[in-house]
């Protein structure tokens, strides 16, 4: 069908408007033929406008088989690896688990102060004490409880909020409940979009993005993530809007450490931006 209305365009177009009229029995058939030229010239248009369509969803659907694939990949191999670590440790004699007992406990200390940090290091950046919405932007998650203390509301150690037992969302990826990835990794996928489950913290995306095929850039866009590289753990947001002064607008989880959603208007410098 296409072929035919280009080769009869391409007939129509040889002839000009003064051969057209000149040809015409009267100037009622020249309008028809006019019109028909018209109607053929925009069925073309409108014909390869979907093509085109077509070509960028198709290009688009690609792109995300291509990073689920890299996803499952780099699932598998992490997989793997944990097999390997629960095989050794459970080699381990009585002594030796005392010992990584201890260490674990050290090492739990530690988690827990670089996240008070991180914390008051995105309370200096981006704004904010504590405040914020329980379970607001829509995100069906923001009631989880504290896997320590069963509380919903304040700061919660380790940003461990659990959901049936788990501190993991694997509808979203794998990223834990309340946390600034799980927020972002929900709103991109609300829009249609999809965030791998292998980025890490929110200090790392930008860096393993590339290795999903996103790309990530300095200039800000809507629906992009923003990733601050500040602190030990880093901070991702949600670009809702990019104004015209060199500030957007994000939507974000857990800046205070409190699990909640907030909303700010920040400087865009400084920051990484991952498009999904």
């Amino acid at each position: 069908m296409l072929g035919s209305n280009i080769r009869q365009m391409y007939l129509e177009g040889q002839i000009s408007t003064l051969e057209m009229l000149a040809s015409s029995n009267d100037l009622s058939e020249f309008v028809d033929r006019q019109q028909y030229r018209n109607s053929v010239k925009n069925k073309i248009t409108e014909t390869l406008d979907k093509i085109t369509a077509l070509k960028q969803e198709l290009a688009s659907k690609k792109n995300q088989i291509e990073a689920r694939v890299k996803e499952q990949q780099s699932l598998q191999s992490e997989l793997a690896s944990e097999r390997a670590q629960n095989d050794r440790l459970l080699g381990l004699n009585e002594g030796q688990q005392a010992s990584l007992d201890r260490q674990i406990r050290s090492n739990n200390k530690k988690i827990e102060e670089l996240r008070r940090q991180q914390v008051l290091e995105n309370l200096r950046l981006f704004g904010g004490a504590g405040g914020g919405i329980i379970g607001g932007g829509g995100y069906p998650w923001g009631g989880a409880k504290c896997i320590h203390n069963g509380s919903i509301d304040g700061f919660c150690p380790n940003y461990d909020w659990a959901v049936g037992g788990s501190v993991w969302n694997f509808a979203t990826g794998g990223y834990g409940y309340r946390n600034c990835t799980d927020w972002v990794a929900y709103r991109v996928k609300s829009r249609g979009g999809f965030v791998p489950g292998g980025l890490g913290n929110a200090n790392t995306w930008d860096d393993r993005a590339p290795n999903y095929g996103f790309t990530v850039s300095s200039t800000p866009r809507v629906g992009a993530a923003a990733v601050s590289n500040n602190g030990f753990y880093g901070h991702v947001m949600y670009v809702e809007a990019v104004n015209g002064n060199g500030t957007i607008t994000i939507s974000d989880y857990n800046r205070a450490g409190t699990g909640k959603y907030d909303t700010a208007t920040i400087s865009a410098a400084g920051l990484r931006f991952v498009y999904f």
